[in-house]
């Protein structure tokens, strides 16, 4: 009963996103049941949520070394090493996790995004084809693969991604940048215009990046994408 409400502390907590005493609620649960990884996992999830990464780390750790296939514990410590740049870790934490469950196309995708960054391209769309096969209505699967689909200058399989990303949310402003991107590299440039200043209605912020996007450098100097980088939509 004791453990129980401890639980439901911690959950009220953090509902509160009072990850402060969340922790501390949590610290006397894996005191109290320190042979539980559930337990180790919870603590390591509400220290991702205070930032606090290094320790989190640490603490599902222990959960992992208790159950080496905790999926919780893995993928929570997935994005702790990547939210301290410690990529090869997270990846290879992503790919035990994904051996052991591979339909979660949250997982998949993450990894996939980490292939990205670490030049291995065509693993990420491999793997993201795969989160879509899984999960065909998750929009940040689209996203992505609509985004890395353009950097091969795959632009139909771009287009159709990003397309797909829109469809399930219309208001998804890096899919209609990205949908521009794509029109701006096959020369579209009417095209490409539509998109940006759709991304730019939905989200004004992104007009500091007309001038910093490589795949839109080759408009740098019109006169038309000049105006909607100086004074937006």
């Amino acid at each position: 009963h004791y453990s129980s409400a401890l639980w439901a502390i911690t959950e009220s907590f953090e509902l509160q996103n009072n990850f402060s005493e969340a922790c501390k609620t949590a610290e006397r649960l894996c005191a109290l049941q320190p042979h539980e990884p559930s337990t180790h996992s919870n603590l390591g999830h509400l220290l991702c949520q205070q930032g606090n990464y290094d320790e989190a780390i640490e603490v599902l750790q222990r959960a992992i070394e208790i159950d080496p296939e905790h999926l919780d514990s893995l993928f929570n410590q997935a994005i702790a090493f990547t939210c301290v740049d410690r990529i090869d870790e997270a990846i290879e934490r992503y790919e035990q996790r994904n051996l052991l469950d591979p339909n979660d196309a949250i997982s998949l995708n993450n990894l996939g995004t980490l292939y990205s960054q670490t030049d291995r391209l065509n693993e990420a769309i491999e793997i993201l084809e795969r989160a879509h096969a899984v999960e065909s209505g998750n929009e940040l699967v689209c996203q992505n693969l609509g985004v890395f689909y353009c950097m091969i200058s795959d632009f139909e399989h771009s287009m159709e991604f990003s397309n797909n990303a829109i469809e399930l949310n219309p208001a998804n402003s890096k899919a209609h940048w990205n949908l521009g991107c794509a029109y701006a590299k096959q020369g579209e440039r009417e095209l490409m215009m539509e998109c940006l200043r759709t991304a730019l209605h939905i989200s004004p912020q992104m007009q500091s990046k007309l001038l910093s996007d490589r795949d839109l450098e080759m408009y740098w100097d019109d006169p038309e994408f000049i105006d909607l980088a100086e004074n937006g939509v």
